[in-house]
């Protein structure tokens, strides 16, 4: 693991099982963006499965190019995959994602509901969002990183809530970056196989927190 990062990494890494623990992670105190660090890895050389962490983003971003806004307390982190999807089915990617970290903290009693398309929220307020960057080959998504941003302790707008400020039932930043890279993880194995993504599209509408629009079939998909 890389240095800096304010928080117990033993500890963090007692929270893993052992195949998540061996993985390659980089953590940082501070970084303009978890998505572009990770890319750069995986140019110099990194494995799939590389995961870069940190506590605040300089220039975060989410959907459609938005600034992400990426205070300090707050949970950033960015997964490598390499999925071999067609392009037309990119977008399993993200909504599986979505649906394993949400999956894991509603194992807590943490209440998550799911926004599309790569939104969660807790008591109708942002919890955190999702951003998928992906490098394609023929007509195939032979790389991706999956970037996702959680909000711990960090200042939050009205709209938007802050996990720690108002549940225990997650022990700790430690404890929510385990509980967000196995999420990522059981994503990942979710769309590597149709029983997998036949469980995601069973839960995902039931933890909507508002309807999809009528033109978005997630079988389609």
């Amino acid at each position: 693991m890389g240095a800096n990062l304010e928080f117990d990494r033993q500890r963090f890494s007692q929270l893993l099982p052992t195949a998540s623990a061996s993985r390659s992670i980089y953590c940082y105190p501070t970084v303009d963006s978890t998505n572009r660090i990770l890319w750069d890895h995986l140019q110099a050389g990194a494995a799939t499965g590389t995961v870069v962490l940190a506590q605040q983003q300089t220039a975060g971003r989410g959907q459609w190019g938005r600034p992400w806004v990426s205070a300090p307390g707050g949970l950033y982190c960015s997964l490598a995959i390499a999925p071999q999807l067609p392009v037309a089915k990119g977008g399993r990617i993200t909504l599986a994602s979505a649906w394993g970290v949400a999956r894991q903290l509603r194992s807590l009693g943490v209440p998550v509901a799911l926004k599309w398309p790569n939104d969660l929220y807790l008591h109708s307020r942002k919890l955190g969002g999702i951003l998928t960057e992906t490098a394609v080959r023929r007509g195939v998504i032979h790389q991706a990183v999956i970037g996702i941003g959680v909000n711990w302790t960090n200042p939050v707008p009205p709209n938007a809530i802050a996990l720690g400020t108002v549940s225990r039932a997650v022990g700790g930043l430690e404890h929510l970056a385990a509980l967000v890279i196995l999420g990522l993880e059981e994503g990942c194995d979710a769309i590597a196989s149709p029983q997998g993504w036949s469980e995601v599209l069973q839960d995902y509408p039931r933890w909507l927190g508002t309807p999809l629009s009528p033109e978005i079939d997630l079988d389609q998909l």
